[in-house]
């Protein structure tokens, strides 16, 4: 968990967040992992610099598209 001020964005916390999660115990046999296998973000996240972040540590971003309307 982290707290920030309200003055900062919340897309400047993912990083420190996802660094910080502790071993996710699994099912089955195997090391624990210790990154989510997607990332699920509204539209406050869809910035190069958090796209390229989950790119580099393998984890698949499902985040919302600026100035794309959802489906419902």
């Amino acid at each position: 968990m982290e707290i920030s001020g309200a003055n900062r964005h919340d897309s400047m916390l993912v990083e420190p967040v996802l660094d910080n999660i502790t071993a996710i115990k699994g099912v089955g046999r195997g090391r624990p992992r210790r990154r989510p296998v997607i990332f699920h973000a509204d539209k406050a996240y869809d910035n190069r610099r958090v796209r390229c972040y989950l790119r580099c540590r393998g984890i698949k971003a499902r985040i919302a598209r600026i100035g794309v309307d959802s489906k419902q």
